[in-house]
């Protein structure tokens, strides 16, 4: 949009907003409607749409890695997809949230130093949050080492709990590659460079289907292979974003070498990173603790569970997850620039959206109910115990999507509300 604003005779009725990361169109300041949505809704809309698109169908591409797992997997029979169901889930939970629930505060740092004047800054961030994130991989990486006799404590089936145990010896690489892509897909996402994210991701995603086809039908190398498949895709997608960094020249207006100052402040990171990691954390380990008890059940409780699970993973990564980050960023930058009107119309706009397709999704889920089960699984059994709790998990998802919205565009006020300010 340009600077020159058309004017007519009801110029008095309008202002004009503008602020270093956004210019904005002229805003009513009459009316509900005026007041729910600053901007316009339509304005808005397509604004975060721009920037929400790529975004939300990256976050499906990296987060649809491990269900591709579930469905090459579950093809070879029930025992095997309770296995690999139980395995991704305690994958997800002990380190992918983590990972995830951590970088939440990427979201709100990246966001204002970018939109702020000392851009340079937001390498100082990059730089923190990339070793703290990767150290917290430690502690998971030493669970999935112990895992065998956690779950049998649990009352899991000593073979299952065998089959869990080494798959996750073989992601661990995954755990650590998965911090570090995360991290940069952050990075490179803030400066509004979305598309190149969303091809990556998506080769990544191609490579593992791929690998999944060769390893898992054409080797004798079972479920273990799913799990070498993993570890090699996450490497090549981190490869991919140094690759794009370096080539792209991104790194030029805000990475000016290493700092010592990423050694700071380590205390006010950790205050916005842990509420994050125990919202987005929450979310998950209420999951997982549906799939504990579904393993004590039985098997096949055990991989009805585990479709359930992934079907609302991917609800979950498209949808909350994509547009929350890329309302968060728009919020981010609003908040860098000092601008006070730009995150109620970001917030309001994302919000309204998600309550709409929420609830097309809800619908659509009770009406397809007894068709995706199918899509993981032939077993009819499994298929049938699926398709009884899809209803329950469409109400869950509306709720869902409005929780995880909240956090994300909470995390960026919350270096303004709390005054946070960390030294770079």
């Amino acid at each position: 949009f340009g600077k020159c604003i058309r004017r007519n005779k009801i110029e008095s009725d309008f202002w004009s907003s503008e602020s270093e990361s956004n210019t904005i169109k002229t805003i009513s300041k009459s009316g509900l409607w005026a007041k729910l949505f600053p901007f316009g809704f339509w304005y808005e809309f397509v604004q975060l749409a721009k920037l929400a698109g790529p975004i939300m169908l990256t976050a499906l591409a990296i987060n649809t890695i491990c269900v591709v797992s579930i469905l090459f997997c579950g093809r070879l029979g029930r025992a095997e997809l309770a296995a690999i169901g139980l395995a991704i889930s305690v994958f997800n939970v002990t380190a992918i949230a983590i990972i995830q629930g951590l970088a939440t505060a990427c979201d709100t740092l990246f966001a204002q130093t970018y939109g702020g004047t000392k851009k340079f800054n937001m390498g100082i961030q990059l730089q923190r949050a990339l070793f703290l994130i990767t150290i917290s991989c430690f502690p998971s990486m030493g669970l999935h080492l112990c895992i065998e006799p956690v779950l049998l404590a649990m009352r899991q089936h000593p073979i299952t709990s065998k089959t869990v145990g080494t798959y996750l010896l073989y992601t661990m690489p995954a755990v650590v590659f998965a911090a570090i892509y995360t991290v940069l897909t952050k990075f490179i996402q803030t400066q509004n460079k979305v598309l190149a994210p969303l091809a990556i991701g998506f080769l990544g995603n191609g490579l593992n289907a791929l690998l999944h086809y060769i390893i898992l039908y054409h080797t004798s190398m079972g479920l273990k292979g799913s799990a070498i498949s993993l570890s090699i895709c996450f490497f090549v997608e981190t490869a991919l974003s140094v690759l794009y960094i370096y080539f792209s020249k991104i790194y030029k207006e805000t990475y000016n070498g290493y700092s010592p100052e990423m050694w700071n402040d380590w205390k006010k990171w950790y205050k916005l990173a842990i509420p994050g990691l125990i919202m987005l954390g929450l979310q998950w380990w209420i999951f997982e603790i549906g799939t504990i008890c579904s393993g004590i059940v039985g098997e096949t409780e055990l991989a009805a569970q585990s479709i359930l699970f992934n079907l609302d993973a991917i609800v979950f990564t498209l949808l909350p997850l994509g547009l929350g980050v890329a309302a968060s960023i728009r919020v981010g930058h609003f908040l860098g620039a000092a601008d006070a009107i730009g995150p109620k119309s970001t917030s309001n706009v994302s919000l309204f959206t998600i309550w709409i397709i929420g609830v097309i999704l809800m619908i659509l889920f009770i009406i397809f109910r007894d068709q995706l089960p199918l899509i993981f699984t032939n077993d009819r059994k499994v298929a049938s115990n699926t398709s009884a709790a899809i209803p329950a998990l469409a109400v869950f998802i509306l709720f869902d999507c409005s929780v995880v919205s909240y956090s994300k565009m909470t995390h960026s006020f919350l270096c303004s509300f709390k005054n946070i300010n960390i030294k770079t």
